[in-house]
């Protein structure tokens, strides 16, 4: 049974073309990116690999650690992962629009794996 939906608008804008500063060349239009705790990195993920610690982790830190979002994901319980713990969700960022979703790991994966978006994703 799948699980009910967690997909959540990210409600900050992205640097410009992120994907690009963080070093993501793949052709996917749908990438999940989580902080990956036992490598203490930046995992980046497509439909077909996962990568950790070969990208450009100061993008993620520097956007993970302004105090707006931090706020949000504490007020959202969203965990995308750090030095001490798991991650509960991963970010799904949209290449072409430059925008960013959350969703929980689970869901996560399967829509980066589809490449798909739909309005059933949303909760």
């Amino acid at each position: 049974m799948e699980d009910e939906s967690s997909l959540m608008r990210f409600p900050f804008d992205l640097p410009e073309r992120f994907l690009d500063e963080v070093h993501y060349t793949g052709p996917d239009q749908l990438v999940g990116l989580y902080w990956q705790s036992a490598g203490d990195e930046l995992a980046v993920y497509d439909h077909q690999s996962e990568w950790v610690g070969m990208h450009n982790h100061n993008v993620w830190l520097k956007l993970s650690r302004d105090p707006r979002i931090w706020s949000w994901l504490d007020d959202h319980y969203v965990n995308l992962g750090s030095s001490d713990g798991t991650e509960s969700h991963h970010m799904i960022v949209w290449k072409e629009r430059n925008e960013s979703y959350v969703a929980k790991v689970r869901q996560a994966r399967r829509i980066v794996r589809e490449q798909r978006l739909s309005p059933e994703d949303f909760f």
